[in-house]
């Protein structure tokens, strides 16, 4: 079957783990239980209506009447495909959800449709009603070349997050009661026990005033370059790679988010997948924030080729850039920056405690759906993470800044072409 909805290019369903990737392009969210009918209408078009599962205290006919009055005005083809959403999956979901399969079928039938198909959809893995033994991996709905097209033609559905995902909520329980524990001998030590835990890190990133070679500033980036390399030689498991990291690796990834300059570097070492551009930019943003503050006289200012790389990096973060960007790189961090999310989002001991942290690691996640060209997931991330850095006057804050690229450009021009924009996820998991 051949969907074609109007303005966009056509989208061909081939198996059934297409259709069930098209539903959550269609609804705008991933179903996690619920009905969804998918329903075939003429010129190639599809239609999907999403319905609460019926119980065994709900009246048949009358849903079925309702239904039919509600399709009477569509252009559908007299067929549909009932998909039911499990949010559980202790044992056989088929079995666990044949009641409900049968009151489709009885619904299907007093509407006078054909039911070509019913699907059921858990967690992790999926079945058609006619197969119930043959449970499928979720991964091949994720890896269909439909939900490729979709996303990187913009979706406005929400991508999966790993602070969501089931197969992984007990792992990144356990890692992030670890991680807040350490969190918190981290705030509780003397400066001097500090300055041990960043011995092998180059000077005080927030002091602008110091000067800051090439080679201390590649030292900074050095923890985010070889976290994006790990992930990447690990594809297939790196949701594991990186909750194995101590927390000393962890810890200093988050350090390095929290400074604004350093920051900006980061999100240009991704965007250009070139360390030494990103270094170079960083020395560039220290002098320039330097001159800014007024900084003490006797300072040599970079030369022409360091400055100029520091207003690429100032142009590029804000989606203003030739690009377009190294999605190889910019996707790896997004993997790193998932599994710091859903380490620090666990409900586990203090909530509060690491707050500041997943603050600013959502905020760096919205930035990269932002160049990905999907500005509503990131309004989305950010809802509700709000910082005092917002109002008028009171400095730059990683919330604030994603807010203020978003408002200024909705979508980085890389994204208006196939050729240029994001390729979809399928295109850094398979390498």
């Amino acid at each position: 079957m051949t969907v074609a909805p109007e303005s966009t290019p056509t989208v061909t369903v081939r198996r059934c783990e297409d259709l069930l990737a098209l539903i959550p392009h269609q609804l705008g969210h991933s179903p996690c239980d619920g009905t969804v009918l998918f329903l075939p209408v003429r010129d190639g078009h599809a239609l999907c209506l999403s319905l609460d599962t019926p119980d065994s205290r709900v009246d048949l006919p009358a849903v079925a009447e309702n239904l039919a009055g509600l399709l009477a005005g569509t252009p559908h083809r007299g067929e549909l495909v009932v998909v039911v959403y499990w949010a559980t999956e202790t044992g056989d979901a088929v079995t666990e959800a044949s009641g409900a399969l049968a009151r489709w079928r009885r619904i299907v039938d007093l509407t006078g449709f054909e039911l070509l198909r019913q699907l059921v959809v858990g967690p992790t893995h999926w079945w058609d009603a006619d197969e119930p033994e043959r449970a499928l991996p979720v991964r091949l709905i994720r890896d269909s070349p439909v939900n490729a097209q979709l996303v990187a033609e913009g979706s406005g559905a929400e991508p999966p997050l790993l602070r969501d995902d089931p197969v992984w909520r007990s792992c990144v329980q356990e890692r992030g009661a670890h991680l807040r524990e350490a969190l918190r001998h981290c705030a509780d030590r003397n400066p001097r026990e500090t300055a041990d835990r960043h011995a092998a890190a180059p000077p005080p990133r927030s002091a602008s005033s110091q000067d800051l070679t090439v080679g201390q500033a590649r030292a900074q980036l050095a923890a985010w370059s070889a976290a994006g390399h790990r992930v990447g030689r690990n594809r297939n498991r790196w949701v594991a790679e990186v909750l194995a990291w101590p927390d000393r690796e962890l810890l200093r990834l988050l350090d390095d988010l929290e400074d604004d300059l350093s920051r900006d570097a980061l999100l240009y070492m991704w965007l250009t997948g070139n360390p030494e551009r990103a270094a170079a930019a960083l020395v560039g943003l220290h002098a320039a924030s330097r001159r800014l503050e007024g900084g003490a006289p006797g300072h040599l200012d970079p030369d022409a080729d360091t400055i100029d790389e520091a207003l690429r990096c100032i142009a590029a973060v804000s989606g203003e850039w030739d690009g377009p960007p190294h999605w190889d790189s910019v996707d790896s961090a997004h993997r790193v920056l998932q599994v710091l999310d859903a380490v620090l989002a666990a409900k586990a001991g203090d909530e509060d405690r690491g707050r500041e942290a997943r603050t600013t690691v959502v905020a760096v996640l919205a930035q990269l759906e932002h160049y990905r060209g999907r500005s509503l997931t990131a309004a989305r991330l950010l809802e509700g993470h709000c910082h005092e850095g917002s109002a008028p006057g009171a400095g730059r804050h990683a919330v604030s800044d994603v807010r203020r690229r978003l408002s200024t450009l909705p979508t980085p021009w890389w994204c208006s072409s196939r050729a240029t924009a994001w390729p979809g996820r399928h295109h850094w998991s398979r390498g």
